[in-house]
């Protein structure tokens, strides 16, 4: 049997400490399996320590979920306002067609209330003394007879200018009267189309009462005919039109003359204003 050996060792004036040979042995066996199968050891880092290592691994999660938050968040952030952006012009495009809608129903209102009506035309025997075709010569024509106290209306056609000089219910009253003058004259009869007008219902009945008088006033100008012309002056049509106010106005500037001996003339004139106020 091997005897076994024992090493002495001296540790500064201690006691000298024995050690087994076998230990030893078996302990250099065992570094020796360390130094062929190595455990996994966690690397080291120059200069960090395993503490910082984790305190960088934290750092780096809080980052990454800070830049997260924070990616959201400015998406978010875009998402609203461009959500902001077309809502508010769908709702501007909402507010237009609302008002829209809102000038349509108004429109159609006036429209029920100012529906088209048909302005019957007129018709009566004129005395014609020219025809032109171009208005300045007819205007000219005109300028001249006033010079000569005849009092005339320069009517355009869709060929040519007319100028009359009067207007009556017959053809033998109007012959009549073109004898007395001292010009040359043609004796027609002449007729002015009905027309379609956009006018209440008040307006219409005081525009038909004009044509009435108008065609009762061919008769002659009698006192109660002059009445009947300064009543119709006076009521109220109710019109806020324009075009209305500006046709009773002419009316009413041209009857003031309507005592004078142009009745004639008076009345071609009044015919000649309200076709121009229905055309």
């Amino acid at each position: 049997m091997e005897k076994k050996k024992q090493i002495s060792i001296k540790l500064s004036d201690q006691s000298k400490v024995s050690i087994d040979d076998n230990l030893t042995k078996e302990t250099a066996a065992s570094l020796s399996d360390l130094d062929n199968d190595p455990p996994e050891v966690e690397p080291y880092t120059y200069g960090l320590h395993s503490s910082k290592k984790t305190m960088i691994k934290n750092a780096f999660w809080v980052k990454f979920i800070v830049t997260a938050f924070a990616a959201i968040a400015i998406g978010m952030g875009f998402g609203m306002t461009f959500i902001y952006i077309f809502t508010g012009e769908k709702e501007e495009a909402t507010t237009n067609q609302e008002l829209t809608q809102s000038f349509e129903d108004q429109d159609n209102q006036t429209a029920s209330t100012s529906d088209l009506k048909v302005l019957d035309g007129l018709s009566a025997y004129v005395i014609q003394v020219g025809a032109f075709e171009m208005q300045e010569q007819a205007e000219q024509f005109q300028k001249d007879l006033s010079n000569r106290d005849y009092s005339a209306v320069v009517w355009q056609t869709d060929n040519d200018y007319r100028v009359f000089v009067g207007v009556y219910q017959s053809e033998s009253e109007a012959k009549q009267a073109a004898e007395q003058l001292d010009i040359d004259t043609y004796i027609r009869e002449w007729q002015t189309d009905a027309y379609d007008i956009a006018v209440t219902d008040e307006e219409y009945h005081w525009l038909t009462s004009f044509s009435e008088l108008w065609q009762q006033s061919l008769s002659g100008i009698t006192e109660q005919v002059e009445q009947d012309w300064q009543q119709w002056l006076t009521v109220d049509h109710y019109s806020e039109s324009e075009h209305v106010l500006q046709f009773h106005q002419q009316v009413e500037e041209l009857l003031q003359e309507i005592n004078t001996s142009q009745t004639a003339t008076l009345l071609m004139e009044l015919w000649f204003t309200y076709d121009q106020f229905a055309n």
